[in-house]
């Protein structure tokens, strides 16, 4: 049986992706705890977001998504199976703030 608590993340992943245009997953193998926080802390400037995310439950909301989207379909056939550990970097409309290297 799904757990609950999984469905729940898997519906989260899914908002995030509906509702912001703009997201790329980042490889975060070797990043440290401290730039993830650093790096969090500049995107919140620019109302961009990071979530640390667990690869399979986001392939889920990837294949629940495609239904309704096309895009989706292309992302699953061009990116999965996911293998690396990975992080959901959500982007405001202005993407390019968010992109924008800091130093």
């Amino acid at each position: 049986m799904v757990q609950q608590q999984k469905l729940d993340l898997v519906s989260k992943i899914q908002d995030l992706l509906t509702k912001n245009s703009n997201f790329t997953l980042i490889k975060i193998d070797k990043t440290s705890h401290q730039a993830l926080e650093s790096l969090r802390k500049e995107l919140k400037k620019t109302k961009s977001s990071v979530k640390v995310l667990k690869n399979t439950l986001f392939e889920k909301a990837v294949s629940i998504l495609m239904g309704k989207d096309n895009s989706f379909a292309k992302i699953k056939k061009n990116f999965f199976p996911l293998k690396e550990t990975s992080a959901l970097l959500v982007l405001d409309t202005d993407w390019s703030k968010g992109l924008k290297r800091r130093r």
